[in-house]
């Protein structure tokens, strides 16, 4: 028999698509598609993607063939080879610990590349070929070639001229060099920077134009902001163009002829203004008469200080002193007291303070006197602590003689005295007793001063030593017998019962909302009281048989919103039901919104009730742990977050978290996950996880 022939495979490529080959484009394998068309498969896969045709493919197991090619291949590569997304293949290699391969990408040097190394600086040889500075550096030493060295450019005098006119950037920019050779040479010359120039520095132009108008209109010319001109104006000294309208002759003889305001109002004027021109033209002001100077009071000036004068005369220090200026009399020159020999010899023997007293002279000019004749001053005894014995004294002999035996001063023994509350022994003054200082402050002064026989300024001063507030009759606690008489009687005859001013009895039954007995005004019952805020207040007014000026104040006074049709009003029930189930649920019930039904529960003050903060019982909290807290939440009808949290909250474990042992832990690394998870009826997931916490190494296929 002759031999069989093979069928030989008509190749197609590039021919057109037909359409039966468009239509079995993903429905096959690309590879199969190709074998049975006479296509190549990139042909095929360019196809099938121009036209956004996927190869679907389900979820399967990686196997040991694919997990080899993982790292040979590029990860973009190797998913369209295994048909999966680039994501799975990368993770898969992750997973795993497999590095990618990174192709080493090199790009070779050309001999006209060559030719400018060292000829030109590597930073910018890297810009012209596109390399990095590094690559070019490295290639340029295993060369052995030199560095690039910049020939030195000499300095020409109209470039040194140029040198802190400007800013050394801008410089450098005119003259082709960099920015830190025009500062090396700058400093070398010694020439100081250009000062710094903002952007919206003021030229000499802007200058010239401030005062020419007013700062609006220049802010409007040179697009600057009003403050920023007025401020550039103020510190250039320049005056606003303000334009002064000044005064004629005719003016100026009606200064005086009537009052300042008047004048201002006919000459269309400010009052200032007149007053003030008034003034400086020395016009007296209408209806006032200048007391005139008499002979003998003008022999006065000059004769002492101008404010003896003044007091002594009846006139102003000012216009004393004006007129001796006016008459050209110069200032009494002050004469100070010679110091005598003795004086001197007192200086330093006690403190300034005592020897200014004894002398009859002021401390400064004393203090001064010791300085300038270079005594030191007194030293300066400290407060040493007064002993029993030493307390005993005071107050049984005169201060000075226990000064003298205790070596104080007698201010110091006077000042101990004082604190402890005793008298001169030669003095009248009767000492206060326990009862006496308990009634300061029970009642004014005049008062207590009279019932103790003693002086109102003494009572005043023994409780103010003692830090007590003054007596205040309007501030006095009422009781319950006095608001008891309260409305019983009028106010006047209760005010005189109770020895308080009518306006406190008065303001005390409005507090306590009482009427007069004589009064025809009718008090609100507890019913009314509710009624209030239900409906228009001339509605209830005419029920309650009031008037609407009276239910409105009521209501005001009860700070009760007024009536208002739209508005949901509230029943004794529907209040009643506030707080015993969720907002939501009651707003649902009653047909109106959340907020309206917060709102009226805040203003009752009533807890807020969530259904989520149902109180958890003891038998509820013994379930806990014992099952998922899933399970736990539907058997007690709560929510998985609220579960979970009191289970931590009492520390318990969840009771689905699995715990590993020892023998299990010694499996993971030892073999693939999956074949872990199928041995001890796990989930990958979960050995994977496991084996991550304990730092292994999955195995290599």
């Amino acid at each position: 028999m002759p031999a069989a022939r093979k069928t030989r495979i008509r190749r197609r490529r590039g021919a057109a698509w037909t359409v039966t080959e468009l239509k079995q484009l993903g429905k096959i394998p690309d590879s199969v598609l190709a074998r049975r068309t006479g296509r190549t498969i990139q042909e095929i896969l360019a196809m099938r993607e121009h036209r956004r045709i996927g190869l679907p493919t389900g979820p399967r197991r990686w196997t040991a063939r694919e997990i080899r090619m993982l790292g040979r291949y590029y990860d973009a590569e190797l998913s369209r080879r295994l048909r999966r997304t680039y994501d799975e293949v990368r993770n898969q290699r992750l997973s795993l610990h497999i590095p990618s391969i990174r192709p080493l990408r090199q790009k070779r040097w050309t001999r006209a590349e060559e030719k400018l190394l060292g000829k030109i600086a590597d930073k910018e040889l890297a810009r012209r070929f596109g390399r990095g500075v590094g690559s070019v550096k490295a290639h340029r030493i295993g060369l052995g070639l030199q560095k690039y060295h910049l020939q030195h450019r000499f300095w020409t005098e109209d470039e040194e001229k140029l040198l802190g006119t400007a800013p050394d950037p801008e410089i450098a920019m005119r003259l082709g060099r960099n920015r830190p050779a025009v500062a090396k040479h700058r400093h070398l010359l010694g020439i100081p920077p250009a000062g710094f120039v903002p952007r919206n520095a003021w030229t000499p132009a802007e200058d010239r134009q401030l005062g020419t108008a007013k700062d609006r209109e220049v802010a409007r010319r040179l697009g600057r902001t009003l403050m920023a001109v007025r401020a550039h104006r103020y510190m250039l000294g320049i005056r606003s163009p303000v334009l002064i309208r000044r005064f004629t002759p005719a003016e100026d003889k009606l200064l005086g002829t009537a009052t300042d305001e008047a004048i201002a109002l006919r000459l269309n004027r400010a009052g200032a203004t007149v007053a003030q021109r008034r003034r400086a033209m020395g016009i007296p002001g209408f209806g006032r008469r200048p007391r005139p100077w008499t002979a003998n009071e003008e022999a006065l000036l000059g004769s002492a200080p101008d404010r003896v004068i003044a007091r002594r005369i009846h006139r102003r220090a000012r216009s004393v002193r004006d007129r001796r200026n006016e008459l050209g009399i110069p200032r009494p020159e002050t004469r100070t007291k010679p110091w005598l020999p003795k004086e001197d010899k007192l200086l330093g023997t006690a403190p300034d303070a005592e020897v200014a007293k004894l002398l009859g002279r002021r401390n400064y000019p004393v203090q001064e006197r010791r300085k300038l004749l270079g005594i030191p001053a007194f030293p300066r005894v400290l407060p040493n602590h007064w002993t029993a014995d030493q307390e005993r004294l005071v107050g049984r002999k005169p201060d000075a003689q226990v000064a003298k035996l205790l070596g104080r001063s007698v201010k110091a023994v006077i000042q101990h005295r004082h604190r402890l509350h005793r008298a001169k022994p030669d003095s009248k003054i009767r000492p206060y007793t326990v009862e006496e200082d308990k009634l300061l402050g029970a009642m004014p002064d005049e008062k207590l001063a009279r019932q103790l026989r003693r002086t109102r300024l003494a009572v005043q001063s023994r409780r103010s030593r003692f830090k007590i507030p003054n007596y205040d009759g309007k501030h006095r606690q009422w009781t319950l017998e006095e608001d008891a008489l309260l409305g019983t009687k009028p106010d006047a005859e209760v005010a005189k019962i109770l020895g308080r001013p009518v306006s406190a009895v008065v303001q005390r039954r409005h507090l306590l909302h009482r009427a007069k007995p004589d009064s025809k005004m009718r008090p609100y019952t507890a019913e009314e009281d509710r009624l209030l805020g239900t409906m228009p207040d001339e509605e209830l007014a005419g029920r309650l048989g009031r008037t609407p000026l009276g239910v409105q104040a009521r209501r005001i006074n009860f700070r009760i919103p007024k009536y208002d049709a739209k508005l949901h009003h509230w029943t004794l029930e529907e209040e009643a039901l506030l707080g015993t189930m969720p907002d939501p649920n009651l707003a649902a019930r009653l047909g109106v919104s959340i907020g309206a039904v917060a709102h009226r529960r805040r203003r009752l003050g009533v807890p807020v009730l969530f259904a989520h903060r149902r109180p958890w019982t003891p038998a509820e909290d013994e379930l806990l742990g014992t099952a998922p807290d899933t399970a736990i939440a539907a058997r007690l009808g709560r929510h998985l977050g609220t579960v979970c949290i009191r289970r931590q909250k009492l520390g318990i474990p969840n009771a689905c978290r699995h715990r590993w042992r020892t023998e299990e832990d010694k499996l993971l690394g030892t073999r693939s996950d999956a074949e872990v998870a199928r041995l001890l009826g796990y989930r990958i997931g979960s050995v994977k996880a496991r084996r991550r916490h304990l730092h292994r190494h999955a195995p290599r296929a």
